[in-house]
């Protein structure tokens, strides 16, 4: 989850809140 984040948070800024809500999501799925 951890690289999607950084994906989004380093390539869209705008996308940092969908880059955590994603990251939460998939921390469930591991």
């Amino acid at each position: 989850n951890y690289f999607i984040k950084n994906y989004y948070d380093g390539v869209i800024p705008d996308y940092q809140a969908a880059a955590f809500f994603n990251g939460y999501l998939f921390s469930r799925d591991g």
